[in-house]
């Protein structure tokens, strides 16, 4: 089966993706003050090799480790869910169907113990 990167149609679109998707984080009053400033191309050139070595692209992420940048931005898991959400509605947008939408958030899914690590609840005294 071809990669999520090529299913999704190459560069092109996945810099299309990603770009929307920064565009979208950035806009959105509920994952904005997890970002520095308002410029979503910034934060585009840091994310889009990350995800296009995620979908299996030709690029190896070199970047810093992913779970070390995001950890220390308070990211909660509504916070997770919700950026998942802006990545399927800009998926959706540049013409991927559900079952490709559904092999990214599997793909993704596994950052989710990273960026929002569940919280300890207290024990009961």
């Amino acid at each position: 089966m071809p990669s999520i990167y090529a299913r999704l149609g190459g560069h092109d679109a996945v810099k299309l993706a990603v770009d929307g998707l920064c565009t979208r984080v950035v806009g959105d009053p509920q994952l904005a003050p997890s970002f520095v400033g308002d410029a979503s191309e910034g934060h585009a050139v840091h994310v889009r090799p990350f995800i296009v070595a995620a979908f299996g692209g030709p690029e190896l992420y070199r970047g810093p480790d992913i779970g070390a940048v995001l950890s220390g931005l308070g990211i909660e898991e509504a916070q997770f869910d919700r950026t998942l959400g802006h990545l399927a509605a800009v998926l959706a947008d540049v013409g991927a169907d559900e079952r490709l939408v559904a092999d990214v958030r599997a793909t993704l899914e596994p950052l989710r113990a990273l960026v929002a690590p569940p919280r300890a609840v207290p024990a009961a005294a």
